[in-house]
């Protein structure tokens, strides 16, 4: 298998996990829709049309700012229940307890709801056969984080698991990328990062000079940025597995 541009051999693989192995977003829909009735139940006077407006416009306005972005992810029950009840409160209908129920019911259906991304077991085997060592890089809290390796039977692929909770830095970082190599051994010219999120999963590995995948899971079909190093976009795991497994060059985009 050929990977590097010089034609080395690929000495890493490093991945990313929600929405690269494991599909998130799976009841996303489902879940702000459970959390709006329950925000209705409580106040029976809404208007349930105006409480979804409402919802958005927080969740669109918590998620936008860098520093609270990074600080959600690392608690997204009370990220949650902040974007509920920040609604409430625009609303006019202040119920701090209410939204973190809210948030609470929210976090337990999205985490029932998630599974495999299709083919990506398979992927994961084949990738473990292929490459020498697989390296799992992922930011979020440690315990929802560990909770899903084990709940998925994760940890078994993965010569270096890499959690932003137990860390201490999340991605795009570049010590979070620098502190994978130091501890693979390995060089970035011959490793390869993939993941979901153009900005963390490509730029910042291109960063310190590691070869980028994205991960167009949502098919979305363009880069979100453009980056100033070639990177490929695949649609699925299995199909980066496939395209490894076929010795073919990984610089440049795919489609």
């Amino acid at each position: 298998m050929r990977a590097t541009r010089d034609g080395r051999p690929l000495a890493a693989l490093l991945l990313d996990l929600d929405d690269t192995i494991l599909d998130d977003a799976a009841g996303f829909e489902q879940a702000w829709a459970l959390a709006s009735d329950l925000l209705v139940a409580g106040h029976p006077g809404l208007d349930r049309r105006e409480v979804v407006v409402a919802i958005d416009a927080e969740r669109k306005r918590f998620w936008a700012d860098p520093e609270r972005h990074r600080r959600g992810r690392l608690d997204l029950t009370a990220a949650r229940a902040k974007i509920l009840g920040a609604a409430l409160d625009r609303l006019g209908r202040p119920d701090p307890a209410l939204a973190l129920e809210a948030g609470r019911a929210y976090t337990d259906l999205r985490e029932r709801r998630q599974r495999f991304l299709p083919g990506a077991r398979a992927a994961l085997e084949r990738l473990r056969r292929l490459v020498p060592a697989l390296a799992l890089v992922t930011n979020g809290a440690a315990a929802a984080q560990r909770a899903k390796l084990e709940r998925f039977d994760l940890e078994r692929y993965f010569d270096h698991i890499q959690i932003e909770g137990e860390f201490g830095r999340g991605k795009p970082e570049p010590e979070v990328y620098r502190h994978v190599l130091t501890t693979l051994g390995a060089c970035a010219a011959d490793c390869m990062m993939a993941g979901d999120n153009f900005e963390a999963d490509v730029l910042g590995a291109q960063a310190v000079g590691i070869h980028a995948v994205w991960m167009d899971v949502r098919s979305r079909g363009e880069a979100p940025r453009a980056a100033t190093r070639p990177h490929w976009t695949v649609r699925s795991l299995d199909e980066l597995s496939r395209r490894l497994g076929s010795g073919r060059p990984t610089v440049g985009p795919v489609r």
